[in-house]
């Protein structure tokens, strides 16, 4: 790898701290990569976007301001592990691209534009953009290239991760393939040991340098562990038990109310969906039976049981729609109500 730098740990053999700018950040096992699995890919161009030296020529003055800005924003805008991840493997493609020699610096650029038309991802990463494929010619065009290289490297994490929370299927040729990161090709691992003193003890210090090592770093220190990655019951985000090994709540901030975490509202969410859905079934069941002992009493009367069928096809609509939040337990009733209304009982 070009450059020297990464998320640099101190694994103690229960969990981890990660050293950043004098301080020291404590994370579980596993905690790492679950914290990284929270950023959204696509947020990141709009971050790129706001380059101040996007449309200049790369030189000297413009790399160092463009990177300085960079590391700003990234810090800024998202959680100390996945800013540090962003900027490592977004650098080390920068720093391929602008100083690899230039028979390499044409095959990199080829690689990325090879089956443009047909990638939805990289069309995404070029709207709007200026460009219509991917260069070197400007800073701008340099970090989208980057942000291209870095969007597979990040899908190759994700997956990876899905396969060690059991959360990818049981596709056998996959974790195999992951499983040899381990064998024949521990060349790909790009993590720098060393062993520091740390208040008169001698520490592991890890560098991790791209966002598969991370993955394989967890793996090793998950499966030895046997530590467990969920799905939070709230967000939907992965993230790793402390304290009550039953936990179904992350401490993240939560969708609702960012101000507060999943744990802490999430039983209050889960109490209060509970009673809409009970409410809503309350009420259908009543009209759901009067027009099922309609229909049974007068077999003869067709337009019964038109109404009963309309009415179990439309409410699986709603059901839906209230599942994902597209309509209101009151919407509903409303529904109901009209329906009853304005049919014949």
């Amino acid at each position: 790898m070009a450059m020297d730098f990464g998320l640099v740990t101190w694994f103690d053999g229960k969990g981890y701290k990660v050293f950043f700018d004098g301080g020291i950040y404590e994370y579980p096992i596993g905690g790492l990569a679950c914290e990284y699995s929270r950023f959204k890919p696509y947020t990141l161009k709009d971050v790129i976007m706001k380059c101040p030296v996007f449309e200049e020529a790369p030189s000297e003055s413009t790399i160092d301001e463009s990177a300085k800005w960079f590391s700003d924003v990234l810090f800024k805008e998202y959680d100390l592990v996945t800013a540090i991840m962003i900027l490592t493997d977004m650098s080390n493609l920068i720093h391929d691209y602008l100083w690899a020699e230039d028979k390499y610096k044409k095959q990199f650029m080829d690689d990325l534009n090879e089956g443009l038309q047909d990638d939805k991802v990289k069309q995404y990463i070029l709207e709007n953009s200026g460009m219509d494929k991917f260069s070197i010619d400007t800073m701008g065009a340099i970090y989208l290239s980057a942000y291209a290289g870095f969007a597979g490297s990040y899908v190759a994490f994700r997956h990876s991760l899905d396969l060690l929370a059991n959360d990818g299927g049981d596709d056998k040729d996959d974790v195999d393939a992951f499983l040899n990161f381990f064998g024949d090709y521990t060349e790909m691992q790009h993590i720098d040991y060393r062993l520091a003193l740390i208040e008169g003890k001698f520490a592991e210090i890890f560098t991790i340098k791209s966002s598969m090592s991370l993955i394989l770093f967890e793996t090793a220190h998950v499966m030895d562990s046997e530590t467990a990655i969920i799905k939070c019951k709230n967000c939907g985000q992965y993230f790793v038990p402390t304290g009550r090994s039953d936990s179904i709540y992350c401490s993240y901030p939560s969708p609702q109310d960012p101000e507060k975490t999943c744990k802490d509202i999430g039983a209050q969410v889960s109490r209060s969906n509970k009673e809409k859905t009970d409410v809503t079934t309350k009420e259908y069941r009543k009209v759901y039976m009067r027009y099922k002992m309609l229909m049974r009493r007068h077999p003869e009367e067709e337009s019964y049981e038109e109404q009963f069928n309309r009415l179990t096809s439309e409410v699986k609509e709603w059901r839906n729609k209230l599942a994902h939040g597209m309509a209101t337990t009151e919407e509903f009733l409303a529904w109901l109500t009209e329906f009853s209304e304005n049919n014949p009982k």
